[in-house]
């Protein structure tokens, strides 16, 4: 004759580790995101910015003044393009 053990656990109980482990990533995941967009914001507007100040000292330029220089300092394309 077989023995056999049988033992009845309730499912919330034994889902548990697997549902804390997806709320655990999907927070992960969401911080993840929030810094990512932090992170793209902060090197678009380092892009953007030499370029707005170029336009802005083409419009100053385009209005009358051609004494205007612009005050970028770099010496990437924007920096040459600016002198």
């Amino acid at each position: 004759m077989d023995w056999y053990l049988l033992a009845e656990v309730n499912a919330e109980k034994a889902f548990a580790p697997i549902y804390k482990f997806v709320h655990l990533m999907l927070l992960f995941f969401i911080l993840l995101l929030v810094i990512g967009g932090i992170i793209t914001l902060f090197i678009s507007k380092n892009i953007t910015r030499p370029i707005m100040q170029l336009h802005k000292g083409i419009r100053e330029i385009n209005q009358g003044n051609l004494t205007y220089q612009n005050p970028i300092i770099s010496t990437d394309e924007m920096g040459v393009f600016s002198i």
